[in-house]
């Protein structure tokens, strides 16, 4: 397959991640990598640098740290001038599940505020090895009911990268099985959805994909799950959640690059997704022949882009533009009319 010519800001990015040995720190496993996160923790967490805040001054962005009524943890609320107070995004950071939120993150997500014109609200969730999924899945869910006093769920857009993103499936499902309004959409960029490939159709293509990516390595995803699924079983939800029920979802966004160890998994999903739906297809086939209510599909938006690397939409590249401004097409989409989701959803069949 003939290669995409890229930018140089785009090569420049690419060699940085190699230089940064990246790779190497997702490579290991053990006390050793478990040594090797405690070192490069910033004792900032995740807050933002003061140049970004010298931004969302410069930039009349209203920045707010609150407390969880639970945890110790902050979430932090970023609110652009032109808010209609309604367009709220509840973002989960990627991080592996072990590091804070980072530079590109807060980059990200004050274009973001901006470019959409919609709050963004980011929990500083607990990570391993000192707490499990279990946690963060909680504050998530405290986060998420305080955002529901003041907006309505079909103005809410549930979105996170990487780990955040295995996070946003998982926090949805969550969210459903406590009876809670679920969002409007979820949208998971390079989402981790599952610790390694269980799908025996892909495992051949792991050896080639890890060659690939400049940034993510296997070695170190039995180290994590040991830690992160704390109190629930292999191949459980709540810490992979490939594996989850996906009735009753919200219509999901994937964005994943072809250079990205996490695309297996992505595509286990699709897989999973569209035999889900083959299925339910037939039965409502049938179904109205016995005049039986046919079944709603699970709605997915599956967006593969070739040669891109992990989490590529969040740093502004001449690649990452179109990723980039679906995305703020889809939190702009809450302008239209409450209800207008639905009408959407049952277009599907």
């Amino acid at each position: 397959m003939r290669k995409i010519r890229k930018s140089l800001r785009f090569q420049f990015v690419w060699n940085l991640i190699r230089f940064l040995r990246m790779k190497e720190f997702y490579a290991m496993s053990g006390d050793s990598f478990w040594d090797n996160v405690r070192q490069t923790r910033s004792p900032r967490a995740s807050a933002p640098f003061w140049f970004q805040r010298l931004l969302m001054f410069l930039l009349r962005l209203d920045f707010e740290v609150c407390s969880s009524d639970e945890y110790s943890f902050p979430f932090y609320c970023l609110t652009p001038p032109q808010w209609d107070r309604k367009r709220t995004v509840l973002y989960l950071h990627g991080g592996g599940n072990v590091n804070e939120a980072t530079k590109t993150h807060w980059f990200f997500l004050i274009r973001t505020a901006v470019r959409a014109k919609a709050r963004i609200v980011m929990p500083q969730y607990p990570l391993a090895p000192e707490y499990s999924c279990a946690d963060a899945l909680e504050m998530i869910r405290e986060v998420y009911e305080k955002i529901l006093e003041t907006t309505s769920s079909d103005h809410v857009f549930l979105m996170g990268d990487s780990a955040g993103g295995g996070l946003t499936l998982s926090s949805a499902m969550l969210f459903r099985d406590l009876g809670l309004p679920g969002p409007r959409c979820l949208v998971m960029i390079s989402p981790a959805l599952e610790f390694g490939v269980s799908d025996s159709e892909f495992q051949p293509e792991i050896p080639n994909i890890e060659k690939l990516d400049p940034m993510l390595s296997f070695g170190s995803f039995s180290t994590i799950l040991e830690k992160w699924r704390g109190p629930f079983s292999p191949g459980d939800w709540h810490a992979e959640p490939l594996f989850g029920d996906l009735e009753g979802l919200p219509p999901m966004t994937i964005f994943i690059g072809t250079s990205d160890i996490l695309s297996l998994g992505a595509r286990a999903f699709l897989k999973k997704v569209s035999k889900l739906n083959e299925e339910k297809e037939k039965r409502s086939r049938e179904g109205l022949k016995n005049e039986q209510a046919p079944k709603r599909l699970i709605l997915l938006e599956y967006r593969e882009f070739p040669e891109m690397f992990h989490c590529w939409p969040l740093i502004p590249l001449p690649e990452s533009r179109e990723a980039r401004n679906e995305i703020w097409e889809i939190i702009q989409s809450d302008r239209e009319e409450p209800g207008k989701r639905q009408k959407m959803e049952e277009s599907f069949f």
